[in-house]
């Protein structure tokens, strides 16, 4: 964003390295201008005066990201494919439910996030509707590793280029899709 924005890292800003849960005070002790966080941080800021709504999407900037993925080790893929399809079908389920029954969704969250007040868990769940952030159908697109391969080569922690072909395997998506 930097570089969209014609600004130097070293001259036009000062990076706060921080964990997410501490955004809030950074910005409310003025120690930052600006803050970057997820849910249920954003909407914890805006409620307590911390910052307005965000002035920027960074799901709606990039367009499509593989934000939602699990990663398998190959050789866990080529000796054990029972358990990943299984695996699979788990996730495909329940992104079914996620996006067919939102409530029985947040009812699953909270059995998973017992500490966390209801006002946060839908705040996470509507922004992460609005932004898309999970797949409907497990597929992760091409445009989507395209996105993600070009943040992490913008940052350094790719050093070369990964086709899609070489690390994503959609084949346990594709042949469960049409049984659910």
């Amino acid at each position: 964003m930097l570089k969209k924005w014609n600004l130097d890292a070293r001259r036009d800003v000062t990076l706060v390295e921080t964990a997410s849960s501490a955004v809030i005070a950074v910005v409310r002790n003025g120690q930052a201008q600006i803050g970057e966080g997820n849910e249920p941080y954003i909407t914890q800021g805006v409620r307590n005066g911390v910052w307005s709504e965000p002035f920027i999407s960074i799901p709606k900037e990039l367009g499509p990201y593989a934000y939602s993925t699990f990663n398998v080790r190959l050789d866990t893929i080529r000796k054990q494919p029972g358990l990943v399809e299984a695996f699979v079908h788990g996730m495909l389920k329940g992104m079914k439910v996620l996006y067919q029954n939102r409530d029985e969704a947040a009812e699953i969250a909270k059995k998973q996030f017992p500490t966390m007040p209801l006002a946060d868990l839908k705040a996470t769940m509507d922004r992460s509707f609005a932004d898309q952030l999970w797949t409907r159908d497990g597929t992760i697109s091409r445009a989507a590793w395209d996105t993600a391969k070009s943040v992490v080569m913008a940052a350094g922690m790719l050093k070369q280029d990964i086709t899609y072909d070489e690390i994503i395997d959609m084949s346990f998506v594709d042949k469960l899709k049409a049984s659910l």
